[in-house]
């Protein structure tokens, strides 16, 4: 793929000073992109940890009411998107939608990374099942569940289509 414009929006929903292997990951591979000429920038949750990077970092402050984070978070992703020809996810939900829309309408290019299974993950932290993350996918639960397993296959999948 010829890379003409190496400027890269990443939408994700978590991004150091959160915990975990998927904010940790994020920040080396941002580090890296940089090395290899890229120009990355982040749209994120959660509030300014002070941290001077080599990158801008935008946080929609998760003490917004969750639908005004949502536009909040669909208003500077186009925004920031103008700017750029690579989206990059790692969130099948929210960040992952709205990466798939702005695919969809300004025909960018869409990079995602399934990082974790938040249909699992949401469902194991509530208690609604005991299932280890391989079991999950081959059972069938609720609807609800079943509604998240499927938006999120529906994501990944149109991460890599055509339009």
């Amino acid at each position: 793929m010829s890379i003409g414009n190496k400027k890269i929006l990443v939408l994700t929903g978590v991004f150091p000073p959160d915990i975990g292997g998927p904010a940790t990951q994020l920040d080396a591979l941002l580090k890296e992109l940089i090395k290899n000429g890229f120009k990355p920038s982040v749209l994120t949750f959660g509030r300014n940890d002070g941290i001077e990077r080599l990158y801008p970092v935008k946080r929609i402050s998760w003490k917004y009411p969750y639908p005004l984070r949502a536009l909040l978070y669909l208003f500077y992703a186009f925004i920031f998107s103008f700017r750029t020809n690579i989206l990059y996810s790692q969130d099948l939900y929210l960040p992952g939608f709205i990466a798939w829309l702005i695919k969809v309408l300004l025909g960018k290019k869409l990079v995602t990374r399934f990082v974790g299974d938040s249909a699992w993950e949401k469902a194991s932290l509530n208690g609604i099942i005991k299932d280890d993350v391989i079991s999950f996918q081959e059972k069938k639960y609720s609807s609800i569940i079943e509604w998240r397993k499927k938006i999120r296959a529906k994501r990944f999948r149109y991460s890599y289509c055509r339009q």
